[in-house]
């Protein structure tokens, strides 16, 4: 044990149980402070490949807690607006607090179904999802309604994650929670959509994939091009 003054004396586990937490701290405010600055490059990097701007309607599908709607809500405001799609009323619920809290007032949150995004023909410049896709359980019927959702020349931007090469035991929750790039590409082409390119996106095994409705948009953007 070490001898502290005035008579006190600190057990030896007490002071390495400080060293550990101490450095824990260190670590864990590290790692949020990447994860902050990961978000950040993402929202942004989102941003830049829909060209948000004044005016446009985007839609989110699968919004969850509304932290990208609400960012891209910001880019688009004070004349357009973003839709944001969920099957949660919990998460429906949460968008709403988060849209009001951030004095965000241009976003209009649907009731997804299962076969269906729930928004009138021809209503969005953009639409996109994150992490989204690998979850729907009819995804050429989303796909169908996405095409009827989005303008002609509209984009669509899937962000999506790579399968990782886990051991066996962990392989068949990798391929639950992500999906290979061919598979995503003959998906969506199949449902009458051009492809763009796959553009690689902020985060760990994370890519995003551009299609488009028709062929207007072949130079679309030219930071995604090759």
């Amino acid at each position: 044990m070490a001898a502290r003054p005035f008579g006190f004396v600190v057990p030896r586990w007490l002071s390495i149980a400080a060293i550990v937490v101490a450095v824990a701290a260190v670590l864990l405010g590290a790692v949020l402070l990447a994860d902050a600055r990961n978000t950040r490059r993402e929202v942004e990097t989102l941003a830049a490949v829909l060209q948000a701007g004044p005016g446009m309607t985007v839609a989110e599908i699968g919004a969850g807690t509304g932290w990208l709607t609400i960012e891209i809500a910001r880019r688009v405001a004070p004349t357009g607006r973003v839709l944001a799609t969920e099957r949660s009323p919990d998460l429906r619920e949460a968008i709403r607090r988060s849209a009001a809290e951030g004095r965000v007032d241009n976003i209009t949150i649907i009731e997804a179904g299962d076969r269906s995004i729930n928004l009138p023909a021809g209503c969005c410049d953009a639409i996109f999802m994150r992490h989204v896709y690998h979850h729907l359980p009819n995804p050429r019927a989303i796909n169908d309604s996405i095409r009827k959702a989005l303008r002609p020349s509209g984009l669509l931007v899937i962000i999506e994650c790579e399968p990782r090469a886990w051991p066996a035991f962990l392989a068949r929750s990798s391929r639950a929670h992500s999906i290979e790039r061919d598979r995503l590409r003959a998906d969506v082409a199949a449902a009458g959509f051009q492809f763009v390119r796959f553009h690689e996106w902020p985060g760990n095994q994370m890519y995003a994939g551009l299609f488009r409705t028709d062929a207007e948009r072949l130079s679309i953007h030219g930071i995604l091009r090759d």
